[in-house]
């Protein structure tokens, strides 16, 4: 079995590491929106729905 040269380039931006490169872009933004989608705006803190309907006792 054959060692593989000791100098590969590490390059994340050549064309044959491009895979990697960008499966690391795609989670570290599917992580922000996630976090955007998730983190509470200010609006929804402490809020609750208004009862949905009050029934008058006859």
């Amino acid at each position: 079995m054959e060692r593989p040269p000791e100098n590969i380039e590490r390059d994340p931006t050549k064309p044959g590491n491009r895979g990697t490169y960008v499966a690391i872009l795609a989670a570290a933004a599917l992580a922000i929106v996630l976090v955007l989608a998730l983190y509470p705006t200010g609006d929804e803190v402490g809020t609750t729905a208004p009862p949905a309907a009050t029934v008058e006792p006859q």
